[in-house]
């Protein structure tokens, strides 16, 4: 019977080069990489390294101090490693490694080299990093060739003030029906003019001043806007920056927190308040 690995390897050796990997794929990656004698990079697009300049990504917190910073995301480390290694440790019997001994490191080799998508001026570099993790800059998507946006977007933008953007992307909530009344109400209050992405959750706001749009480019449009609310993620929040656009920050999972934290401290956004699923 064919092992789960055998497609994968037979597809990384087509002329592979060097394996990238992201955060979450990092330890499958760079177990893959040793088995084929490739280089395995990280190619990150947050700060997950342990340092004392950051509090870990996953907590709601602005600072645990220097050594409480370390600490924390030592402890997570410790933590993802354990719900890691027994996939790992399979992975490498059928990549015919060696057994490996976990040790906070998630299974990453020593002196691995991380590239990361993000701006010094948003994230200064840690000093405390490796030698071998760079900051490199956003990566930016290249725009789609050709594709205009639609007609009713066109008008509703050019039919007055600019309008104010509300889009959550990849969250996900049980309740879509509130959400939108949530966006529909603020907007009402606020008397501005919105524009509401669908994004995972589906909200949906339609009225004189209200529309939905589906898939847009966001450096096309935030810079048509005059506000961006936004759960926070990493491309959204660096689209925004980009924009000059003022941003609200609704931050609710994962890394959302670290990068509505990094706008408020930077000055080009109210604190945050932290909301549930």
């Amino acid at each position: 019977m064919p092992r789960l690995t055998d497609g994968v390897v037979a597809t990384v050796r087509e002329g592979t080069d060097v394996v990238l990997s992201s955060t979450v794929t990092d330890p499958v990656c760079a177990a893959l990489g040793e088995a084929l004698r490739l280089p395995s990079i990280g190619v990150h697009l947050q700060p997950v390294r342990p340092t004392a300049a950051y509090p870990p990504m996953v907590t709601a917190a602005r600072t645990f101090g220097a050594y409480g910073n370390r600490l924390a995301a030592h402890a997570l480390w410790l933590g993802s490693e354990q719900m890691f290694a027994p996939a790992i440790r399979s992975l490498r019997r059928e990549l015919g490694l060696p057994r490996q001994r976990f040790s906070g490191s998630l299974g990453l080799p020593h002196g691995r080299h991380v590239l990361h998508g993000f701006s010094q001026r948003i994230v200064p570099r840690p000093t405390d990093w490796p030698a071998g993790h760079r900051v490199c800059g956003y990566w930016w998507p290249q725009p789609p060739s050709g594709r205009q946006p639609e007609p009713r977007l066109l008008d509703f933008l050019a039919a007055g003030l600019p309008p104010v953007f509300a889009g959550f992307g990849s969250f996900v909530t049980a309740d879509s029906e509130r959400l939108s009344s949530l966006i529909a109400e603020a907007m009402r209050r606020a008397r501005v003019r919105g524009i509401v992405q669908a994004g995972w959750s589906g909200p949906h706001a339609e009225n004189d001043d209200v529309i939905t749009v589906r898939e847009v480019p966001h450096a096309w449009l935030f810079p048509r806007t005059a506000a961006v609310i936004h759960h926070a993620s990493a491309g959204t929040t660096a689209a925004g920056l980009r924009a000059g656009t003022p941003s609200v920050p609704v931050p609710v999972q994962l890394d959302q927190h670290f990068w509505a934290n990094r706008l408020h401290a930077l000055g080009v956004s109210p604190r945050p308040r932290a909301t549930s699923a």
